[in-house]
């Protein structure tokens, strides 16, 4: 209440025209403006910005915060409708159950305090959103049945014109995934880690953390937690501290990705006899590309070392025969440096990105090593088997030595060693310095003779489909009905790799995961062109350092926004789900993989959904709401469960709801092509 006289005429006039201004009813989406029916001014709000979304038929539950005024609080709904089967708890602002009607349901919430004579009273409006889509227990399209039906784990499988993947029990699902849901202990901003952030703010960083941030990603339409996850999101891990039934809302089926290309060039765990050898590094000044790492294949430790890695993993993590494993990658393309980025889209590919010729490299690295210094392993065993197999394929090929010099314009004068290495006559003895017929460049083979660059090519498709089929093998060996996924993806900055790899993947992985921008449908064509038909799922990652909590930190590329960020998901999963292989006439996408889950710390990027606070992109948590930026939350920011929110150094825009309605876009489409077959 306005008290005292006034001093100006001029201010009695402006009061009387505020007085005339409407009072604003409601705002966007998700959020709402705080109207207090009481005339005195009162410090109770309603602190809670929004509530989350779900689905029919699943467990929901919210919690309605508030602050100021004196505890306890008493919860009212004053206008709109619960759907049926949620109610509200008076005394607790929780709103719980099991929603059977789907819909948009416009609510106001009216909280009261405990005040004496007369309570203060708050009201709130809020957008209480379902999906009327109904799902199984692992996410799937209960209305969307597979032939073949239940089998008890995943599957790939054609209806008419799409590949789909199949839930354990038989119903479609289309992959919404997200790499690296996962803490971080190293300072970050304001030097502050995410794991001290958010063990403020949920009590610890292993299992309340774990369960929330499946109702967070469940909410914003995603259904599978993708590779780099630690296990308190695990929907197979066995602690003990987890509760018995999570079917309310705490598992989220998962990929799988093992690293024998990184973990075996130093034997860890001594899984195999000895080390693998990286035949990258076994090269000399002859080679001058990024000194990257790539296995010898053909060693025979690299298939026992991921033998032991599967068998470890499957026991150590719950993971055998578990139906909540979609599939398994084997290895980060990050450590398969020949399976990146090829040579065949170079206005694409950023300068130096393409990845350098395998076969290429197998022709001058050393037929032997020693030692690998990176990794202070001493090899028992120092033949390198990739060497010799190229070897055997040349002599299968040309039977002679003379044939070969001649197809080559070489002078070799053996296919074996005649002196050693960088030094004698024979094929083995190759490092590179026969500039004349093996040429200088590692990636593009320009200046090699022809018929050199015919056999590599060749070889190159040998030993890819020594390195796929080992994978498969192995992973098939433990688990027969495991989906083999491949390594992370294929190529690399929006380039397919090789066609050579291309082609011998398509012979062996259930499913292909790519890096590609599908609206550029060159790349596109190559890739399903040389695989074949087969499933296929996406990497997707998108920056907007700018309008993040990244803001200091330049980042190339990119967006300038979130809302242009959430612009470019929205049209890339679209680009995703209607995208045909010209050649079988099928739309291969059974999902994707969005990298990563919050900001990246060590490349200082905004990869996240959320921030390194724990404050989801929504517009309206990654704010600064009054609160101190380092601290956890601010006392007017609460989510949807009643956990803090806001403390940012500034306010950052709305990334999650486009992407909210774009997942759940999706799996309205999926459905309504069911329905239409």
């Amino acid at each position: 209440m306005l008290k005292g006289t006034p001093q100006s005429w001029s201010w009695i006039l402006i009061v009387a025209l505020l007085s005339l201004l409407p009072f604003p009813t409601c705002g966007p989406v998700g959020s709402s403006t705080d109207a207090a029916s009481s005339p005195e001014v009162s410090p109770l709000t309603i602190t809670t910005t929004s509530l989350s979304s779900g689905n029919i038929n699943r467990p929901y539950e919210a919690v309605l915060s508030a602050q100021g005024g004196v505890t306890p609080y008493r919860w009212f709904l004053t206008s709109g409708q619960l759907p049926p089967g949620l109610k509200l708890d008076s005394g607790g602002g929780r709103i719980n159950g099991t929603p059977t009607q789907g819909g948009e349901f416009a609510l106001t919430f009216e909280v009261r305090d405990s005040q004496k004579p007369s309570s203060a009273v708050i009201h709130k409006r809020f957008t209480l959103d379902f999906s009327e889509c109904r799902l199984d227990r692992y996410g799937g399209l209960a209305d969307a049945p597979v032939s073949g039906g239940a089998t008890g784990f995943f599957r790939v499988a054609k209806v008419r014109d799409r590949w789909v993947l199949a839930t354990p029990e038989g119903h479609a699902f289309y992959m919404m995934g997200v790499y690296n849901i996962s803490g971080l202990s190293s300072p970050g901003i304001l030097d502050r880690s995410y794991d001290d952030i958010v063990r403020r703010k949920y009590g610890d960083r292993e299992v309340v953390w774990g369960l929330q941030q499946i109702r967070r990603l469940k909410s914003w339409g995603f259904n599978t937690v993708g590779p780099y996850s630690i296990r308190y999101v695990s929907p197979s891990d066995k602690s003990d501290r987890l509760p018995g039934d999570q079917s309310g809302g705490g598992r989220m089926p998962e990929v799988v990705m093992l690293k024998p290309s990184y973990y075996s060039l130093r034997n860890a765990q001594n899984l195999a006899r000895g080390a693998v050898k990286d035949i990258i590094r076994g090269t000399d000044s002859h080679y001058r590309g990024y000194r990257a790492a790539f296995p010898d294949v053909f060693d025979p430790n690299l298939a026992d070392f991921l033998d032991g890695q599967i068998r470890t993993a499957m026991e150590a993590g719950g993971l055998k025969d578990s139906p909540w494993v979609i599939g398994w990658m084997i290895d980060d393309t990050d450590n398969l440096n020949g399976f990146g980025a090829g040579p065949d889209f170079p206005d694409i590919t950023p300068p130096g990105k393409a990845n350098r010729h395998l076969g290429w490299i197998a022709l001058i690295t050393s037929p032997v090593q020693d030692t690998n210094p990176t990794w202070q392993v001493r090899f028992k065993d120092t033949k390198v088997y990739t060497k010799y197999a190229l070897r055997d394929f040349l002599r299968s090929r040309y039977a002679t030595i003379g044939a070969l010099n001649r197809a080559w314009d070489s002078t070799y004068s053996t296919f074996d060693s005649d002196g050693g290495w960088g030094k004698g006559g024979g094929l083995l003895d190759e490092d590179g310095r026969h500039t004349g017929w093996v040429g200088t460049d590692p990636v593009y083979l320009k200046d090699a003779n022809a018929k050199v660059k015919e056999d590599l090519d060749d070889f190159l498709l040998v030993l890819s489909d020594k390195y796929f089929r080992t994978c498969r093998d192995r992973l098939k060996a433990h688990s027969p009905n495991t989906l083999y996924l491949g390594p992370s993806t294929m190529g690399s900055w929006g380039t397919p790799p090789r066609r050579e790899v291309l082609m011998a993947a398509g012979r062996y992985v259930d499913l292909a995961s790519a890096n590609l921008n599908v609206e550029d449908s060159d790349p596109f064509n190559f890739f399903v062109q040389y695989l074949g038909d087969k499933p296929m799922a996406y990497w997707l990652g998108r920056t907007a350092n700018a309008d993040s909590a990244m803001w200091r930190y330049r980042s190339e590329g990119g967006s300038d926004t979130q809302v242009e960020r959430a612009q470019y998901y929205a049209s890339q999963v679209k680009a995703q789900f209607d995208a045909v292989a010209p050649s079988a006439g099928v739309k291969p996408s059974v999902g994707f993989l969005w990298w990563e889950f919050h900001d990246n710390w060590g490349e200082k990027a905004n990869w996240g959904l959320v921030t390194l606070s724990d404050n989801a992109y929504d517009g309206q948590e990654a704010m600064r709401s009054g609160g101190k930026p380092g601290v956890v939350g601010s006392a007017t920011c609460k989510d949807s469960w009643g956990y803090p929110c806001g403390a940012e150094e500034r306010d950052y825009g709305d990334f999650i709801s486009t992407v909210r309605a774009t997942n759940r876009g999706i799996v309205e489409r999926l459905t309504l092509a069911f329905r239409n077959n």
